[in-house]
């Protein structure tokens, strides 16, 4: 059984994370059990168990306290599924919390798809291929920010052609989509300037997520913390299609591909992951029915009471 603090033997070979904390996390009882992508980033979660993948990666977009409370973040285990490095694939990775913005840029179409719109190391480069990262030009998002600083005064305000462009994504829903009403102007939210330079940080973890450089903004007269951070992420790089009832995942983390089904039915269901063509299957809140591939499978009910059957391979419950 995969429960909190078990450590299913056939995962003690991963070198970075202990698998019973990684598991912890993973069945944290977290409030954003309720939210619809929640099963979503556990089955990413799962495909890259199952590929004994638990190595951590980094993104560090430039984060903005607007509160006036510093600067506040969510670890792996309440993140969200985004493009963290331009690969074209999603990754679960930590995340603003839901009153922390985002630098951005809204380069015309609303949304904001990928980190190549957040002041990144990876902002503006080249798309990746074949779900590696995409091109990162810059060592962080301060450094990122300098290069849009038009007349070269150190700071970035209405004299700059940007400025018009830049948005800050205040992800109120937390779900890694930039949803109606979550982009804010500077002019709404009374930012007059940032500071483009910023001063290299050590030792400030929070949630998990290294912060690495501290600067300032001003914000209804008032100078509050920029920061650009490093947000925990996993490699497993997936994508998603809508099937059924649930969604798909295809999780790919070097040569090796795994896949699950994610259910959000609310009435009981029968998941048999040879049938779905799958590996792992994770299952909405009915009383469900689940059964292994015969090549083996991780299986994970949500609510309800459910049902198990190991199959003809070696799974995991």
């Amino acid at each position: 059984m995969a429960t909190g603090g078990i450590r299913p033997g056939e995962i003690q070979l991963d070198p970075n994370v202990r698998p019973n904390e990684y598991l912890s996390q993973f069945y944290l009882d977290s409030p954003s059990s309720s939210d619809p992508d929640f099963s979503l980033r556990n089955a990413v979660t799962l495909n890259g168990l199952a590929a004994l993948t638990t190595v951590n990666t980094y993104v560090d977009p430039l984060l903005l306290d607007l509160t006036g409370n510093g600067v506040q973040m969510t670890p792996i285990s309440d993140g969200v599924l985004f493009d963290t490095d331009h690969s074209g694939t999603l990754k679960r990775s930590g995340w603003a919390d839901r009153a922390t913005g985002m630098l951005v840029v809204d380069e015309g179409s609303g949304q904001i798809k990928d980190v190549s719109q957040m002041f990144s190391e990876y902002f503006r480069g080249a798309l990746g291929g074949n779900g590696q990262a995409g091109e990162a030009l810059y060592k962080d998002g301060f450094a990122a920010l300098a290069s849009v600083d038009g007349n070269a005064d150190k700071v970035i305000d209405s004299n700059d052609a940007i400025w018009s462009q830049l948005r800050v994504w205040v992800d109120a829903s937390h779900d890694g989509k930039s949803d109606a009403g979550e982009l804010k102007t500077l002019a709404e939210l009374g930012i007059t300037q940032i500071n483009v330079a910023g001063t290299p940080v050590s030792g400030d973890v929070r949630q998990g997520n290294s912060v690495i450089a501290r600067g300032s903004f001003v914000i209804n007269g008032a100078t509050q913390e920029a920061l650009a951070v490093n947000f925990l992420g996993d490699p497993v790089s997936s994508t998603l299609t809508v099937e059924g009832n649930g969604s798909k995942v295809v999780s790919t983390t070097g040569a090796t591909t795994t896949t699950a089904y994610a259910s959000s039915s609310t009435t009981d269901e029968t998941l048999d992951a040879g049938q779905l063509g799958v590996t792992n299957v994770y299952a909405g809140s009915g009383n469900d029915a689940l059964t292994a591939a015969p090549t083996g499978s991780w299986l994970v009910g949500g609510a309800g009471s459910n049902t198990y059957n190991g199959g003809g391979g070696g799974g995991v419950v």
